[in-house]
């Protein structure tokens, strides 16, 4: 490792703890105000179910990371607007909660159950497949492209999963107004932050990651389908499985070259 990678790597990390307190401090703080309010405005037993939030979502964030980027997390702009954003979400939905005093309705609490279940098999599925690439940060390239696990049917399964995260919270303690918020607020900076992750990746791995994104989707669940170089039954054309090493190699990692390469990565 030269001077100047062993040196961003050492900034990353401390920029990631850095981080880290702040947001440990942050919930702490809506810890302390979650308690208090149980006992002046509002006895529930949802508090504890709040209490549980906040420490899961501190060491998923920040305690499960292996990976720093080379640029630090102080450049992260958007990371710190989203981090900041949720927990803004967090507290919102929590103040709402415990001050407007409003009747639980048992149907919207099951939903965001749900959802919250389904985000949490979103997030943790997808550190479980990058395993030791995994990182907190936007600009962390990983080693390869995964395709598989729920990378097979969403290109950014993880983005999806806080995106339900942050719909989920709010609807589960009926706070409608943050709800709105984690709408228009969370989601499109959670959708940003995959279109800067996917420059970067292009950059990195130019033709195979324009072909994984041509055939999965950024958000909205993909059907797995025949890739870029399959041939149809019939056609007299012999498969990509029948090709030699060298040629299915060449083949995965440069494009058509009867097709404009700028074209295809606008699309």
């Amino acid at each position: 490792m030269t001077d100047k990678k062993l040196s961003s790597t050492i900034i990353g990390k401390a920029q990631l703890r850095a981080a880290t307190i702040r947001s440990v401090v942050f919930f702490a703080l809506i810890s302390i105000f979650t308690v208090t309010s149980h006992y002046k405005f509002r006895s529930s037993p949802f508090t504890l179910f709040i209490l549980f939030f906040l420490v899961e979502r501190v060491y998923e964030s920040y305690f499960t990371v292996k990976k720093c980027a080379d640029n630090n997390l102080s450049q992260d702009r958007h990371l710190n607007n989203i981090i900041l954003a949720f927990c803004i979400m967090v507290f919102g939905a929590v103040a709402e909660f415990y001050l407007y005093r409003r009747p639980i309705v048992p149907a919207w609490t099951i939903l965001g159950f749900l959802l919250l279940l389904i985000s949490a098999y979103l997030r943790w599925s997808a550190i479980k497949t990058v395993g030791d690439d995994w990182a907190i940060d936007t600009f962390a390239v990983p080693s390869r492209i995964r395709n598989h696990g729920p990378y097979r049917h969403v290109r950014h399964p993880y983005y999806l999963g806080v995106f339900f995260e942050a719909v989920a919270f709010p609807t589960i303690i009926n706070s409608w107004y943050t709800l709105l918020f984690s709408v228009f607020v969370v989601a499109p900076l959670e959708g940003y932050r995959a279109i800067l992750e996917e420059k970067v990746l292009v950059e990195k791995y130019g033709w195979i990651y324009i072909r994984f994104k041509r055939e999965v989707n950024r958000f909205f669940p993909t059907v797995p389908k025949r890739t870029v170089y399959e041939r149809r039954q019939g056609t007299g054309e012999r498969s990509d499985e029948k090709r030699g090493k060298q040629e299915r190699r060449y083949r995965e990692e440069r494009p058509p070259l009867d097709i404009d390469r700028r074209r295809i990565i606008k699309g």
